[in-house]
């Protein structure tokens, strides 16, 4: 994963966590594909930066973070949500959840590449 400034997105990139807007509703899903429309409307809604999924791309063309995806991190988010839940709407902790799935999330990646 990988946050991106929204002047920075490009189509076809895809999306590493939700977004949502300031009331906490989901503007757009984890795992969609962003097209042009996607970015002209994150501007106008004052987005500035969203995580993105970037890899390294393996041989057979998948990247690492996509192959163990199906896997790890449903169960590492899970953990994450149960210590973080009762902190929904509160801007800072979100912040703070958003960094620490994004440390956490990293760090599996790097085991599971050593794994190999």
């Amino acid at each position: 994963m990988s946050l991106l400034e929204v002047n920075a997105l490009q189509a076809g990139m895809l999306l590493a966590q939700d977004i949502r807007n300031n009331h906490g509703t989901v503007i757009l899903k984890r795992g969609t594909t962003i097209a042009e429309r996607h970015i002209k409307g994150l501007k106008a809604w004052g987005i500035s930066e969203v995580d993105i999924v970037t890899s390294e791309i393996t041989p057979e063309g998948r990247g690492e973070e996509d192959s163990m995806a199906g896997e790890v991190i449903p169960v590492i988010e899970e953990k994450l949500k149960k210590r973080f839940h009762r902190f929904e709407g509160d801007a800072v902790m979100e912040e703070i959840y958003r960094v620490v799935r994004k440390l956490v999330l990293h760090e599996a990646t790097a085991t599971h590449k050593g794994d190999e």
